[in-house]
């Protein structure tokens, strides 16, 4: 859902929004709508484009029944202005001083997902964004993602990780998922190529990061994004949880 302004066939200014269902324990889901693109040219800046455009997409939303909408900025003070509120945690942990497991599960680290085995792991997760079939389909043709998991030998998925989605999280695992020793095995088999690999988390998460690397501290830590509710919702739900996926899009 693009809404774009033109100066002749000229495009000056563009907004989206992307609808996804967030899934928050058991039993609330919310809609959520993903603001991105928000872009103005340079020449045809600080005339309230961006502001406008920005209305658009929030009365659009409104309409849509969406609950609350999220975007990630530098631009702190704009979005603040605009009813956006920074929320939710994130920290991103080195793991340069990760070892070998004492022992390596059977099996063996393969590249790819096998989508269909990968989905359960992923939905065990509580808070996360949930994926359509074809939303899986998407997400495994982005090729500036790195997918990996660990297979038993008898064919089954234990434990996944992707890394490197887009600038922002290039050497970054932003999902994991899975057996703790497996996942292990995986990071450390990757780190013999990838000796700057990180590992990205939430606060309050129960994390297995923890258990592998137990005196391990955070080297960043940052809100998770902007968030503004769009009807009655308590902030304290985007602060106090990681949405699965969310990160992924």
């Amino acid at each position: 859902n693009s809404r774009l302004l033109f100066r002749g066939s000229q495009i000056i200014s563009s907004a989206t929004l992307y609808t996804v269902q967030a899934c928050i324990g058991n039993d609330l889901q919310l809609r959520i709508g993903i603001i991105g693109a928000v872009a103005t040219s340079k020449q045809h800046r600080g005339h309230g484009y961006s502001t406008y455009l920005l209305n658009e997409i929030e009365q659009n939303a409104q309409a849509l029944g969406i609950d609350a909408l999220v975007l990630w900025s530098d631009r702190a003070a704009f979005y603040q202005d605009h009813g956006f509120l920074r929320a939710g945690s994130q920290l991103i942990y080195s793991l340069a001083e990760l070892q070998a497991p004492r022992v390596f599960p059977k099996g063996n680290p393969v590249c790819g997902w096998k989508s269909s085995q990968v989905k359960p792991l992923y939905e065990s997760h509580s808070h996360r964004i949930a994926r359509t079939d074809s939303y899986w389909k998407a997400l495994l043709k982005i090729q500036s993602c790195s997918f990996l998991q660990w297979e038993s030998d008898q064919g089954e998925t234990t434990a996944y990780i992707a890394f490197d989605r887009g600038k922002d999280l290039c050497n970054i695992v932003h999902e994991w998922g899975g057996d703790t020793n497996a996942l292990h095995s995986l990071l450390w088999l990757t780190l013999q190529s990838r000796t700057n690999l990180m590992w990205l988390t939430h606060p309050k998460l129960d994390d297995p990061i923890q258990t592998i690397l137990p005196n391990l501290k955070p080297i960043h830590s940052s809100a998770l994004a902007f968030f503004k509710p769009l009807h009655t919702i308590d902030p304290v739900i985007f602060e106090n949880v990681w949405f699965w996926g969310l990160d992924s899009l």
